[in-house]
């Protein structure tokens, strides 16, 4: 098991928007969360190198302590989880709730490192 640390992406643009990615996870592994309170627009990216049966998952948490991560669901509502197979081709999909921080979660299954998240933030 391994510490993923999201690493930010340099755009010319990054006044009003961020990019983190989260690169080659493995079911088990933790990955650290992005601090994004202060953007009103988060969208996530997965993209799947390898076949696998773990179940990726987006969370969040208001708590800036960040002890109670709970799963995201996107802009369709509460009955649609932000959850994937690593079978599952590269997905964009917009986040619909606000939180303090975000992080993606690989549980079950078995999948070697390989699976990317790419968080993308917008506002002020």
């Amino acid at each position: 098991m391994a510490t993923i640390t999201p690493v930010r992406v340099q755009t010319p643009y990054d006044v009003d928007m961020e990019i983190w990615k989260w690169i080659g996870m493995a079911a088990g592994d933790v990955a650290l969360p992005v601090l994004c309170n202060y953007k009103q627009d988060k969208s996530v990216k997965w993209i799947a190198a390898t076949v696998g049966t773990a179940v990726a998952t987006i969370q969040g948490d208001i708590d800036p302590a960040g002890g109670s991560f709970a799963i995201l669901h996107d802009t369709r509502g509460f009955a649609n989880p932000l959850t994937i197979t690593l079978a599952t081709t590269a997905t964009i999909a917009q986040i619909l709730e606000a939180c303090y921080a975000v992080k993606p979660v690989l549980t079950g299954g078995a999948t070697t490192a390989g699976f990317d998240t790419w968080l993308f933030l917008r506002g002020r």
